[in-house]
């Protein structure tokens, strides 16, 4: 199941913030920031565009020296798009034929984290089976985690500012 995880080197700031005994709080207020503002966000990206929905779920753990976060879905399409899919045979399964548009534009690229116009266009084709090319793995997770782990220290530092 896809997620992203985060491990920051903050472990300077969690000494000083130790002095006066408020780790937990910031660091709990860190991770839902950072959750909320910068991971999610980027998650919900990569769909914008699609017309399936996907719901996203969160979690989060932390201790003094590591703080991760795990976004996830259980999205049969998006774990898909993620990971990719080899070359496969495509055959009907309650009719003679199957029938679908020659032309297809991909809503997502590998390594980017959002989502752009796309979809299926062209003739119908009627077929009794398809070789199926297969698609590179998108790498969402990736993606999300190299454009989002920057972000973290920042949340912390602001949250050990707030006390």
């Amino acid at each position: 199941m896809p997620k992203i995880k985060i491990i920051s080197d903050i472990k300077g700031i969690v000494r000083e913030i130790a002095k006066i005994g408020q780790v937990p709080v910031v660091a709990q207020r860190a991770v839902e920031r950072y959750t909320e503002e910068d991971v999610l966000p980027l998650f919900e990206a990569t769909v914008t565009t699609w017309d399936h929905a996907v719901e996203f779920k969160r979690s989060t753990n932390f201790t003094l020296d590591i703080k991760a976060i795990r976004v996830y879905t259980d999205d049969y399409v998006w774990n898909l798009v993620s990971g990719g899919a080899k070359a496969h045979p495509i055959v009907p399964n309650k009719a003679k034929f199957l029938a679908f548009q020659s032309g297809f534009t991909p809503k997502s690229k590998v390594g980017w984290a959002g989502s752009q116009a796309g979809g299926k266009s062209g003739d119908w084709v009627y077929a009794q089976s398809v070789n199926h090319p297969g698609f590179e793995a998108r790498k969402f997770e990736k993606a999300i985690a190299k454009e989002a782990k920057p972000k973290f220290k920042q949340r912390f530092l602001e949250e050990y500012r707030r006390i």
